[in-house]
């Protein structure tokens, strides 16, 4: 999939559908039950991507800046959760 959006002659599309692709990589993987921070980095990639995409997105397209925001709320909650988590174990809770 990736291969095919790189192929894209439209930028914005080309870095939008390319996030879209990390981000739902990510979260796929969370579902699976592997642990937030193993899937942080394709997060991030698909943040660059929208930060990128929202620089020269068309005229009233906000998709780049609410996906990033999205994802934005997924690391806070996951990363928060599971840092709960951890830390309640080494305390013996």
């Amino acid at each position: 999939a990736e291969k095919a959006f790189q192929q894209l002659s439209d930028a914005y599309e080309r870095l939008y559908y390319t996030g879209l692709l990390h981000e739902r990589r990510a979260k796929a993987q969370l579902r699976t039950g592997r642990p937030a921070h193993t899937v942080t980095v394709l997060l991030e990639d698909a943040m660059r991507n929208y930060e990128e995409a929202e620089r020269i997105r068309p005229t009233g397209n906000d998709d780049a800046i609410l996906r990033w925001n999205r994802c934005a709320r997924l690391l806070h909650s996951k990363l928060d959760s599971e840092w709960h988590r951890e830390v309640g174990i080494e305390m013996g809770e």
